[in-house]
C-alpha cells in the first residue's frame, strides 16, 4: 500500500505483519518501516489519550481498545520506544471510561459546560461516515489485555465483569 495509507489501524495492521516478518528474517526494510508506522501515531493521539475512529475529531472506546492490542502484539514482535508511551497514554484513557465495576462508560458530562455531553464512540460524535462502535464484547478482551499488561488494577474489575457475561463458555 502507499506510505500515506500507513496510518492508524491499516498502518498497525502492516506494522503487526512487517515485525513479526522483521523478528524472523532480520529484514531491515521490514523493521525499520514498522518504525515509520509507529513513529507516524503521534500526531493522531488525542491530548487524552484516546485515538479516532473515521472522523479525526472523534475519541473512540472500541478503536483506541483494539489499537492497544495491536500495540502489544507489535511491541512482542519489535521493541520500539515509541509503544509504551502510546500505550501508557492509551490505558489512562481507557481506564478514565470504566467504573468501578469494569463496564465502559461511552460518555461524560462536558467539563464547565452544563447539559453537554461527550461521546466516546464514533457514531454519536457527529461522524456521519461512521459505524456504531459502541460496546462491542471483544472490546473488553482489549481492555484486560492493556490492564494486564501494564500490571493495572482496572484488570480485576474488567475481567470480572467479562466472566459475568459468560454463560456455558459463550459470551452473548
Amino acid at each position: 500500500i502507499p506510505n500515506s495509507e500507513y496510518i492508524l489501524n491499516g498502518g498497525l495492521m502492516a506494522a503487526m505483519a512487517l515485525a513479526k516478518y522483521g523478528r524472523l528474517t532480520g529484514d531491515a526494510h521490514a523493521i525499520q518501516l514498522t518504525r515509520d508506522i509507529l513513529a507516524g501515531l503521534p500526531p493522531y493521539q488525542h491530548t487524552d489519550g484516546s485515538f479516532p475512529h473515521w472522523c479525526i475529531c472523534s475519541r473512540d472506546v472500541h478503536y483506541t481498545d483494539w489499537m492497544t492490542t495491536e500495540l502489544i502484539l507489535i511491541r512482542r514482535s519489535q521493541s520500539d520506544p515509541a509503544i509504551d508511551p502510546l500505550l501508557a497514554r492509551m490505558r489512562d484513557f481507557l481506564a478514565a471510561r470504566m467504573d468501578s465495576a469494569g463496564v465502559t462508560r461511552y460518555e461524560a458530562p462536558c467539563p464547565d459546560t452544563p447539559d453537554c455531553t461527550i461521546y466516546y464512540y464514533s457514531i454519536a460524535t457527529g461522524c456521519g461516515i461512521d459505524y456504531d462502535t459502541l460496546g462491542f464484547t471483544n472490546e473488553i478482551g482489549y481492555s484486560a489485555l492493556v490492564f494486564d499488561y501494564f500490571r493495572a488494577p482496572e484488570y480485576r474489575a474488567v475481567m470480572r465483569f467479562m466472566r459475568s457475561l459468560e454463560h456455558g463458555g459463550t459470551f452473548a
